[in-house]
């Protein structure tokens, strides 16, 4: 455009038609983008008030396959949460959801061994588990700072696989990790008499409308001047149908190693036969570590080859120390159906670090079915029992259950090609010989003096036949050193 009322001219420039729907463009891609970006942030929850936010201690698994859901910073109290105000209908259980409630510990028994306790057990409220258990009656041998023996420890970095966890709940095609729900702890209690100590925990498990539906109730029991830990768990429907459900629990987990040298880590497995004789199978740490990078399943199956057998006992070993999980019965038979062993473990929490390797096994349930809220089945229970403790002979011959159920299977002898059943006998009768001679030392009682004793007596038995060969042996020598000797050997 020229300015004809000046004698000067000035150009100005003009948008063309293309350009500027560019710039539309741009400019609405660029709201759009905008507003997308706030739609997320709004979904994200930001922006909502903190009764909206309260739901982010829900733990859901909705169907196959499940969802493993972590457990949220923020807790709330399952009895806190009410159910929605809608016309009763039946449950719908497409979507379990679990209340985490607030994380804490309880401890039972002591580290004093005039407490009468044999152990100090930490029990956590994840998983309603057993954290760790401490023997009271031995130390870990450190020359400096000798301290009380940890026998179970919680694994590096492990979420779940705590000692005795459910760690998962099945119902149908669902399952429900209660190992990592934050299960509601109640009131440590004590008899009277101070002799028994226990402790219960509580989960209850949501509908997808927020309606309580299954409750479980699992309660810990420690007796003084007793090796074993009673556990039970409950299950109670709470719903107006029939529920089928299964579990799986976890084994012994966390146990150490045992000295510098070769590691001694067993897991032991117990079945009666129809005769009442008590079979066992055994894999050590080194069989199962290749069978699970191998990847071979069946190496990490635990049973004996008879038809006849039921499952007694697992445990896991070390060179001195033993934890065993043994399904409690509900009737008179020795064995528990209702439980059954399952495969195997070999858990390397860290892989980048050496000596962190542990192992354990899994216990499963039968299917059971639960009737109606109400009925006379709706609620079903089962009971384990857990020994703690050394893998003594003596412990288990005084005790009459121990004895029945084989716990001296636990004991290896690690004979190179002599069965346990030639080895085992002649072992138990040599220690039974050197913890007599230990007592009747008294004050002054030394294993060390024992041993030297007790080779002392060996020579004396052995003292005729080793002096036979020596007579025998200085009579060739006699006889090769004879003139005669070297004519022979040139002319032959």
């Amino acid at each position: 455009m020229t300015d004809r009322g000046s004698g000067s001219r000035t150009t100005t420039t003009t948008t063309k038609g293309f350009p500027m729907k560019l710039t539309l463009f741009i400019t609405v891609l660029i709201t759009a983008y905008l507003v997308f970006c706030g739609v997320l942030i709004v979904q994200t929850g930001l922006f909502q008030s903190r009764t909206e936010q309260d739901d982010d201690s829900l733990v859901s698994l909705a169907a196959a396959p499940a969802r493993n859901g972590n457990t949220p910073a923020e807790q709330t109290n399952a009895s806190n949460v009410s159910a929605p105000a809608e016309p009763a209908s039946a449950f719908d259980l497409s979507d379990l959801v679990g209340i985490s409630a607030k994380p804490q510990t309880v401890t039972l028994g002591s580290l004093d061994p005039e407490s009468g306790f044999k152990y100090e057990l930490v029990l956590t409220s994840t998983g309603a588990a057993v954290s760790r258990a401490t023997l009271s009656e031995f130390d870990d041998r450190n020359p400096d700072d000798p301290r009380p023996l940890i026998l179970l420890s919680p694994l590096h970095n492990r979420e779940t696989g705590r000692t005795l966890a459910v760690n998962g709940f099945e119902t149908g095609p669902r399952s429900f990790p209660l190992g990592k729900l934050d299960w509601q702890v109640g009131p440590k209690t004590t008899d009277p008499d101070g002799a028994r100590e226990s402790v219960s925990f509580t989960a209850i498990l949501n509908d997808s409308a927020g309606r309580n539906a299954l409750k479980f109730t699992r309660t810990y029991r420690l007796q003084r001047d007793s090796y074993s830990l009673d556990c039970d768990l409950t299950v109670e429907n709470l719903t107006d149908q029939p529920i089928r459900s299964k579990f799986q629990l976890q084994g012994p987990e966390g146990i150490g190693r045992e000295g510098t040298g070769r590691d001694t880590r067993d897991i032991v497995a117990a079945f009666l036969r129809s005769d009442g004789t008590v079979e066992s199978t055994r894999k050590d740490q080194a069989k199962l570590e290749k069978a699970a990078k191998r990847g071979i399943a069946e190496d990490l199956k635990l049973g004996v080859k008879y038809p006849d057998a039921h499952f007694l006992w697992a445990a896991v070993t070390n060179k001195y120390f033993t934890a065993i999980v043994r399904p409690v019965p509900r009737g008179e038979e020795l064995y528990a159906q209702e439980i059954q062993l399952g495969p195997a473990q070999f858990v390397n929490p860290r892989p980048e670090s050496q000596g962190e390797e542990n192992i354990s096994f899994t216990l499963s349930s039968q299917p059971f079915e639960l009737s109606p809220a109400g009925a006379d089945q709706a609620s079903a229970s089962f009971a384990v029992q857990l020994y703690l403790g050394s893998k003594d002979k003596g412990i288990f011959d005084k005790n009459e259950l121990y004895d029945r159920l084989g716990y001296l299977h636990t004991i290896n002898f690690m004979g190179c090609c002599c069965p346990q059943s030639l080895i085992r006998p002649l072992a138990f009768a040599i220690m039974s010989l050197m913890k007599w001679m230990y007592t009747m030392m008294g004050p002054l009682g030394n294993y060390g003096v024992v041993i030297m004793i007790l080779v002392l007596l060996v020579r004396l038995l052995l003292h005729p036949i080793t002096k036979k060969s020596q007579v025998n042996m200085m009579a060739m020598q006699k006889i090769n050193s004879h003139p005669r000797m070297e004519e022979i050997k040139k002319k032959y």
